[in-house]
């Protein structure tokens, strides 16, 4: 009797391990495919040779940016099931003191995205007829244009909040180094 309970231990012992070999296999297949796909989370910067260096009211942004030391404006759309994602991980709370929000109306109104997902606050804009992206030369959502007192930097995707905390951080350590230079 002790041998066989001995033998069953053994044999679900050499499944377990086959088993976990094979869900490492497996993990190590979808981070291959993920790479060979460019489904990795990663932001890609955004050419914006016109706009580089220029105040960003000229684009259509609103005036109050030209105060603000450094300033992320993300765009977001009420079609983009990615930005609705963002939104849903900024729902209801303050944000961040460095972001604006701009809401791209493609259907319905951007106040039923604003609503769904409670996002209030001065630093919100809803954008019904699409200027500042038209005015920018770009189609895509959901992405983020880096402002340092009012000119346009640079522009980059921002696929996830992941992405959308790392470019607030690399924002606020460009804000201190122009704070401390």
């Amino acid at each position: 009797m002790i041998i066989a309970i001995w033998i069953a231990v053994a044999i679900l012992i050499v499944a377990v391990v086959l088993l976990l070999g094979a869900q490492v296999e497996l993990l190590e297949q979808l981070r291959q495919l993920r790479r060979v796909f460019g489904l990795e989370d990663g932001s890609k910067p955004i050419a914006l040779p016109e706009w580089s260096g220029r105040m960003a009211h000229e684009a259509g942004f609103p005036r109050q940016l030209v105060s603000e030391q450094a300033a992320l404006v993300l765009f977001v759309s009420n079609t983009c099931a990615t930005c609705h994602t963002l939104a849903e991980g900024m729902r209801g709370g303050r944000l961040p003191d460095n972001l604006w929000l701009v809401i791209v109306n493609v259907r319905d109104t951007g106040e039923d995205f604003q609503s769904r997902y409670a996002l209030y606050g001065d630093r919100i804009v809803t954008e019904g007829g699409q200027e500042i992206m038209k005015n920018l030369g770009i189609s895509l959502t959901p992405i983020a244009v880096i402002l340092t007192r009012g000119e346009i930097q640079r522009a980059q995707t921002i696929p996830s909040l992941h992405q959308l905390d790392i470019a607030l951080e690399v924002l606020d350590n460009e804000k201190l180094k122009g704070v401390n230079a």
